[in-house]
């Protein structure tokens, strides 16, 4: 019995699309081929940036990969093919990356973020996995550092120095180790006015789900400074044009910063002929003196707002 013809004409259009496969995949090999080390480069930060609208990913951390990836692509060639990203390549910019920086600390970054954008290439099927990417040959190690702190005769100078918000900066950082960012974004959930106490998180890892929510007394003189300039809006502190002391932000692709607080303490550094310290010392100094309490010394963890290491320090 003949078949009917919309039968024949189904089954040759089975027929030709199967015939037709192996071009197509020969024509998906071909676009990964194509793909350049500048390019991949681009699609890693286009997707971090998709992260950094999504406010998964801080705008300062999009702009350290953003620099260590631009240089790089600079390093490597610009349209140097993806598959050349092999052992060979890992282990050449591991070498140019150690000759490069004196700090391993600065060392160790680059190389993380080189390895984390290596895993993301190999998750687009563009490269293998380099062989020696977790090679004990190819790491930095990160030697412990030593804690610079204010001495208590520097915090006397600073005090006696500043003048009106400033002054409350220093405060805030000793009393309850805040730094620049913390005291930008200070709201008024965050105050207790009738006790004279703050509670929050640690603005740099509030969205961590360990992150403690820590209580701090104010001191007397905190407590004033702080209702004095209290903006009555948020964030509590404000410049005196209603600006924010710290804080950036991603516009139309360009990183921006600013730290407003960060000068205003450099200009006190300089009156009291203080150098290499930053407001941040301030917290590391107030945790230094209170690891020296015999008693409360195991607090340091809390009073920081780092999420607990152990058990015991959970209860």
């Amino acid at each position: 019995t003949d078949l009917p013809q919309d039968i024949i004409r189904r089954m040759a259009e089975a027929m030709e699309r199967t015939m037709n496969q192996p071009e197509e995949v020969e024509t998906v090999e071909t676009e990964k081929a194509g793909e350049t080390i500048g390019s991949c480069v681009t699609h890693w930060l286009n997707t971090l940036r998709s992260r950094v609208d999504f406010k998964k990913l801080s705008p300062h951390r999009y702009s350290s990969y953003d620099n260590i990836m631009s240089r790089f692509r600079r390093w490597a060639g610009e349209d140097t093919p993806i598959a050349k990203l092999n052992e060979e390549m890992f282990a050449l910019y591991y070498r140019n990356i150690g000759e490069s920086y004196q700090s391993d600390a600065t060392r160790n970054t680059h190389l993380t973020t080189f390895k984390t954008f290596i895993k993301h290439v190999y998750s687009r099927r563009l490269i293998e996995l380099p062989r020696n990417l977790s090679s004990p040959e190819h790491r930095f190690s990160i030697a412990a550092q030593t804690i610079t702190t204010f001495t208590i005769e520097q915090i006397s100078q600073l005090l006696e120095k500043a003048e009106g918000q400033p002054q409350l900066h220093i405060l805030l950082g000793l009393n309850c180790g805040m730094g620049a960012g913390d005291i930008a974004i200070l709201s008024q959930d965050d105050v207790e006015w009738t006790t004279g106490v703050i509670t929050r998180k640690r603005s740099k890892t509030r969205k961590h789900k360990n992150t403690p929510t820590v209580s701090y007394q104010l001191w007397t003189p905190t407590l004033a400074l702080l209702r004095e300039f209290n903006s009555g809006g948020n964030p509590v502190l404000q410049t005196k044009t209603g600006g924010v002391w710290a804080g950036s932000e991603m516009s139309e692709g360009v990183f921006h910063k600013t730290n407003q607080l960060a000068h205003a303490f450099g200009r006190i550094m300089n009156a009291c002929g203080i150098k290499g310290l930053s407001h941040y010392t301030l917290r590391k100094t107030s945790a230094t003196l209170l690891e020296a309490h015999e008693t409360y010394g195991r607090l340091v963890p809390h009073f920081l707002g780092h999420a607990p290491q152990s058990m015991a320090s959970k209860h």
